[in-house]
C-alpha cells in the first residue's frame, strides 16, 4: 500500500451500531453461561474491526449514549467541543 500521510477521523455512534447489530442478526446467539443475549456486542465487533481495516482511520472517536441524555442542544455543543479538540494537522 501507498505511503499516505492524510489523517482521517472516524466517528462512531457506539449505540446505534449496537442496536442495529443487535437486531441486524435474526438468529438468538445466547453463548455465556449467563444465558446473556450477545449478538449486539458481536455484530458490534465485527463492524467495528471490519470498518477500521477498510477505511484505516488515524483516528477514532466512539460514542456511546448515556442513561441521562440531556436536550439535543447540549448535545450538539459537546459534540463541537470534542470536534474542536482534536487535531488532525
Amino acid at each position: 500500500m501507498e505511503e499516505n500521510n492524510e489523517k482521517h477521523l472516524l466517528i462512531i455512534d457506539g449505540h446505534a451500531l449496537v442496536h442495529r447489530s443487535f437486531h441486524g442478526i435474526r438468529r438468538p446467539m445466547i453463548t455465556r453461561s449467563s444465558g446473556q443475549e450477545v449478538r449486539g456486542a458481536y455484530g458490534f465487533l465485527n463492524t467495528l474491526i471490519k470498518t477500521i481495516r477498510e477505511w484505516e482511520p488515524t483516528h477514532i472517536a466512539l460514542t456511546f449514549d448515556t442513561p441521562n441524555q440531556h436536550s439535543d442542544m447540549n448535545n450538539m455543543q459537546n459534540i463541537n467541543l470534542i470536534v474542536q479538540k482534536v487535531n488532525l494537522n
